[in-house]
């Protein structure tokens, strides 16, 4: 694939469709730091490495479609209906993370319940053409326990996990994408969360 960010980004804005201004009770968003991140809400810690790259607030804000003139970006950002804390990568792109969470309209669906909208959503995205594991497997990531729904984009030799835990009335994930290449690159990265 010739610009690996695009499509980063392309990723995160599919999500991004869902932007609802309803006011949260007790969501709170984490610290991004040029060296890493830390969220009590999430209770994640993570420790940049090196040789891989965070997004900065400005990119956040990017992906977010929040502009730098937005005053108050803490309390906007948490009326969103999906909020991405962080995002790291190697420098050309891939392996990456993506650390989200997403309000739900509906607060009494489960992980698989988001899993099946999520392949409805991903399956009309004709140009990508995405093959699902049938399978959701259980994964381990800074204490908590998450629910992994995997793909692969056969078109670009790329895979991606989606990786999802409920807390209250969100949803708490990881979206990675990874080559076969870098799959080791990946686990290296995702072993950087520790529980906060």
């Amino acid at each position: 694939m010739k610009n690996p960010i695009c499509f980063i980004i392309l990723i995160c804005i599919t999500f991004l469709s869902f932007i609802n201004c309803s006011k949260t009770t007790n969501y709170e968003r984490g610290i991004l730091t040029e060296t890493g991140f830390e969220s009590k809400y999430l209770n994640i810690r993570f420790t940049l490495p090196e040789g891989f790259l965070m997004a900065t607030e400005e990119d956040m804000r990017t992906i977010m479609g929040i502009g730098s003139e937005v005053t108050g970006i803490d309390s906007n950002i948490a009326n969103l209906t999906t909020v991405y804390e962080m995002m790291v990568s190697a420098p050309i792109g891939i392996p990456n993370v993506s650390l989200m969470a997403e309000k739900l309209l509906l607060s009494n669906m489960t992980v698989e319940q988001y899993f099946d909208s999520l392949k409805k959503i991903l399956s009309n995205v004709e140009t990508l053409n995405y093959e699902f594991d049938n399978q959701i497997t259980s994964i381990e990531i800074a204490g908590q326990t998450y629910k992994q729904l995997s793909t692969s984009l056969p078109n670009f030799n790329i895979f991606q996990n989606y990786i999802f835990r409920k807390k209250g009335n969100r949803m708490i994930g990881f979206i990675t994408i990874h080559s076969l290449d870098t799959k080791q690159d990946l686990e290296f990265l995702m072993s950087r969360f520790y529980k906060f």
